[in-house]
């Protein structure tokens, strides 16, 4: 959330620059381990690079109001 209160979908808007991004594409999987409820966890790749990477690149987490993810799962929703 910004400073004046307005709100980012950041699933939304990841999900429409990866569509944009990869369309019909061909991306490799790539499995590195499992989180506590047994979920595979891995990366995405498209020509040779993750798409994490692709997407921190291109700016994904330049808002004006960065947010520590540890407290705002915890309710303190103190800006960095």
């Amino acid at each position: 959330m910004g400073w004046n209160g307005t709100t980012y979908d950041q699933g939304e808007i990841v999900k429409r620059m990866l569509c944009k991004k990869i369309g019909d594409k061909r991306v490799e999987v790539r499995i590195d381990d499992t989180d506590r409820y047994g979920r595979l966890l891995g990366t995405v790749f498209l020509d040779d690079e993750g798409t994490n990477r692709r997407m921190v690149r291109k700016g994904m987490w330049g808002y004006e109001v960065a947010y520590d993810p540890r407290r705002w799962k915890h309710g303190k929703r103190v800006p960095i």
